[in-house]
This record gives C-alpha cells, structure tokens and sequence, in this order.
C-alpha cells in the first residue's frame, strides 16, 4: 500500500495566536506570508512533517519562542534537525527525538552532554538511537568541539530528572554516554533503557545490565530500569 500523501495545512492555522499545544503528523507545513510565530505555544509535536518554505530550526527557534515540549520523530527531511538550534530553546524541559533525524550530521556524545548543559530547565529527554550509526568520539561537528571528556563547565549541573534511552546498540561510545549523563545528573530520578540490540552479550544477557549499575550516579536516588 504507498503511503498517504501528506496533508496540506489550511491556512488559518497560522493565525491560531493562542495556541499553546500543536501536535501534526505526516502533513506539510507551509507558513503563510507575514506569519511571525505562535506566541504562547509550549508544546509541539512533529511526526512525519515536511516544509515548503523554511527548515525545522528556522520553525522552532523563531516561531516557538516560549516552547517547553518538542517531539520530533519519522520525518523525511533526514538531515533537517541541528542539535544547535535546538539549544537556543532555553525554555525546553522535554525533548524527544530520532537521532536518525540527524541524517549524516555526524554527533558526538559530548554534543549532546554539551546540548543538555546550555538548556537550563531541561528535565525530561527521550533519545531513539534506531537506525543512526552509533555515537562518534573522533569527528568535529558544525556547533561544538568534539571534546574526549566532558567539559569541565557542564559536570553536575544538569538539570535531568528523567531520561529514556530506546534502540541502543550497546557500542562503548554508548555507554560511555549514558555514563555521562548518570555521572553529571545530580537531579535524576528515573533512567529506562529500551528495545537494546545485545548482540555483544549474546552470551550473557545480564552483562550489561550488570555493567551499568555499577557505574557512579550523580544522584543518590536515581534508578535504572531495562525493558
């Protein structure tokens, strides 16, 4: 069966200046000439979404000022999410998204470290590894160095509270990830691991699990759970 056509959106949703929660699935965005933004949105929610005339960080860096919540996963437009615009959303405290959304934009675990730190009130992250190639250590990006260690500026102020990890593949720059964010999270509650391709334990299916309760956690609280 080929897949539906993405619905255009009428015109006078951009005029809807009271909206505060918008969520669209496989459509096209189209603003109209002389919108500005939506003033007083603080959740959004894109899912298969494509754009005629602008780009995800033009949307949601000058159209979403107040923005709280944003969900992006499943769209076409691989390559159009940049982790640098979604760090000028100083207001966000749930982010999820598909790294596959990234395309070959080339991410380091310490790019998303430093994205966590700049976004002061982040409390809640959901990344989907799915199909992007694992985490890199040894390629610079476009908005931040790619840093071996975590800098020194962004150890234990993270402001994470609760964080899901979904399709993992269990490489060791991985880990060394969700290492990181258990170390520099003081605040964190709850850690969920998901849908995890173990085939380095297929021996021993308890190794991991084993592996990453034994690493140091910022909070005394925190708990990871795998399902």
């Amino acid at each position: 069966m080929r897949p539906a056509e993405p619905l255009k959106l009428p015109n006078h949703l951009f005029f809807c200046l009271e909206l505060k929660s918008l969520k669209l699935r496989n459509c096209c965005l189209h603003p109209v000439l002389g919108f500005h933004c939506f003033p007083k949105l603080l959740s959004l929610e894109f899912h298969q979404v494509t754009f005629d005339s602008c780009k995800y960080g033009e949307f949601i860096t000058r159209c979403c000022p107040l923005l709280e919540n944003l969900e992006i996963s499943s769209n076409t437009q691989n390559g159009e999410v940049k982790l640098g615009d979604i760090a000028k959303l100083v207001n966000l405290k749930m982010f999820s998204l598909e790294l596959e959304m990234l395309g070959d934009y080339v991410v380091t675990s310490s790019d998303i470290i430093q994205l966590v730190g700049s976004l002061p009130k982040l409390e809640n992250l959901n990344l989907n590894f799915g199909e992007y190639e694992t985490l890199k250590m040894t390629h610079a990006t476009s908005w931040a160095p790619d840093y071996l260690e975590v800098p020194c500026s962004i150890k234990g102020i993270l402001q994470l509270q609760y964080v899901e990890f979904g399709c993992l593949c269990c490489e060791e720059n991985e880990l060394c990830f969700i290492e990181s964010v258990l170390a520099y999270s003081p605040l964190l509650k709850k850690m969920v691991i998901e849908d995890v391709c173990d085939c380095h334990y297929e021996d021993d299916i308890w190794s991991l699990p084993r592996k990453l309760l034994k690493l140091h956690r910022a909070s005394p609280i925190a708990e990871i759970h795998f399902c």
